[in-house]
């Protein structure tokens, strides 16, 4: 069975993702069968029409209007879109843009469903940050908070048209210290590096002989979602992470504690780094990948030691 390999693609309104996008189509023509989903508030989607007119390379392109795609009053309208889609077009890659509105915290319990999950593969979170805007955007900030915690890498955009950005760099390290952060003008950025799919490192072939079950086929590596307000004991943190590392490829998002702290958390091929990041969410939210891993076995994994 074909897999699609999955982009998520955040950004406030105006930090240049339908730019980036057309650069991603740019590096891709040729090579792989691209599909695009862009998703917008308003009834009509002009990034949607810009995108058309400025890149001819070939490529399918799925609008979404008058509302967030990860919106739970959308959600199932949106999973049958997608899964109609990818049946049809059967993409490579697939780039989906999220609405500048968004809250796309959702995208991993999206992709993990059972009408995707054998289809689909999470290959990672890119954020464009406006540089010159962000501390403008204060009202979105919860939203904006979550485009940029869910990253993989941040594109820090528009940095031509400020003085300097340590400071802004600094702040964006607070809410993700893991994510890379890339400053540029125009969405300039190594391609190679920024899309490279997350799950795509050397530690994938040492795990394809020590974890991988001894089948023939596709390896079933699949994704799994935890989102709780259940407070995790600082106590047991340790020990709970060392346990995850053990069955999963790859962890990523944050856990709230008993004691109000949030803490950053990134696992890979069985280690891991967890760092205190500033945020009054209260719950924890956590990503991983893994081969036969599934929220339950997840989900009980956490109960454990909380």
């Amino acid at each position: 069975m074909k897999i699609t390999s999955v982009f998520l693609i955040t950004g406030f309104l105006g930090s240049g993702k339908t730019t980036f996008l057309t650069q991603a189509i740019r590096f891709y023509n040729g090579k792989k069968k691209i599909g695009v989903i862009q998703n917008e508030f308003a009834p009509a989607n002009l990034d949607g029409k810009e995108l058309i007119r400025t890149v001819d390379q070939k490529f399918d392109l799925l609008e979404i209007n008058n509302g967030s795609a990860f919106c739970v009053c959308l959600l199932s309208d949106f999973l049958s879109s997608l899964e109609q889609f990818i049946t049809q077009y059967q993409p490579d890659i697939l780039f989906i843009e999220a609405s500048g509105l968004s809250d796309p915290i959702a995208i991993g319990e999206i992709l993990t469903s059972e009408k995707l999950k054998d289809k689909v593969l999470f290959s990672g979170s890119v954020c464009i940050v406006d540089a010159l805007n962000f501390k403008k955007i204060s009202r979105m900030q919860k939203r904006v908070e979550h485009q940029i915690r869910i990253a993989d890498k941040m594109i820090l955009n528009k940095t031509d048209l400020i003085e300097q950005t340590e400071e802004l760099i600094n702040t964006l390290k607070k809410y993700n210290p893991f994510a890379k952060i890339y400053s540029t003008s125009f969405c300039n950025v190594p391609l190679n590096d920024i899309l490279a799919p997350v799950t795509d490192t050397e530690g994938m072939k040492v795990l394809k002989t020590e974890m991988m079950p001894k089948s023939s086929g596709r390896p079933d590596i699949q994704s799994a979602v935890l989102r709780t307000t259940r407070a995790f004991d600082k106590e047991y943190l340790k020990s709970f992470l060392d346990a995850a590392a053990k069955i999963t490829i790859r962890i990523k998002g944050y856990i709230f504690t008993k004691s109000t702290e949030v803490y950053a958390v990134q696992s890979s091929f069985g280690t891991y780094e967890l760092k205190p990041i500033h945020s009054d969410q209260q719950q924890t939210e956590l990503i991983a990948m893994g081969y036969d891993i599934n929220a339950k076995l997840l989900s009980d994994l956490y109960k454990k030691y909380t």
